[in-house]
């Protein structure tokens, strides 16, 4: 997904299984879309035309093939787990915690609800109040200073 406008580009088939996530049985029963973009200048990619084209997409996506619109199967490349603790520090950063996924889910129309747990699994929303809470971020580039804030 193009950052500046939002378009949508297929690189493969549907039923061909692509390399994206970086674990073979997370890729072959997922579908993998990439957002253009550099997570250490999300300013400049993480565009409303892309939020907003992807979650169209994702919408679509999840439609056909029956997939809950939730945290648990809507991930970031930085949610999928390593196949052995070894290349976990070698597995995607992106979309990084400057992807807003309460924006990306209320476009997506699946908004977060805090709900009591009625029986069953429990799941936990963490829900931070992003205008007082600003965590420091390093690593952007080699310097070893914080990063420039971002919204």
């Amino acid at each position: 997904l193009r950052s500046s406008d939002g378009h949508v580009a297929q690189h493969l088939r549907t039923k061909d299984v692509g390399w994206h996530a970086g674990n073979w049985f997370v890729n072959a029963k997922s579908v993998g879309l990439e957002h253009e973009g550099f997570l250490a200048d999300p300013d400049a990619w993480y565009t409303e035309a892309m939020y907003r084209s992807s979650a169209r997409l994702v919408r679509y996506l999840a439609g056909k093939y029956d997939i809950p619109l939730d945290r648990q199967h809507i991930l970031g490349h930085d949610n999928v787990p390593g196949v052995v603790p070894s290349l976990i520090p070698g597995m995607h950063t992106d979309p990084g915690p400057y992807w807003d996924w309460a924006h990306y889910f209320r476009l997506l129309g699946a908004p977060f609800h805090a709900e009591p747990s009625r029986g069953g699994p429990h799941a936990v929303t963490i829900l931070p109040e992003y205008a007082e809470h600003q965590p420091l971020y390093t690593g952007c580039d080699d310097s070893g200073d914080p990063c420039a804030p971002h919204g």
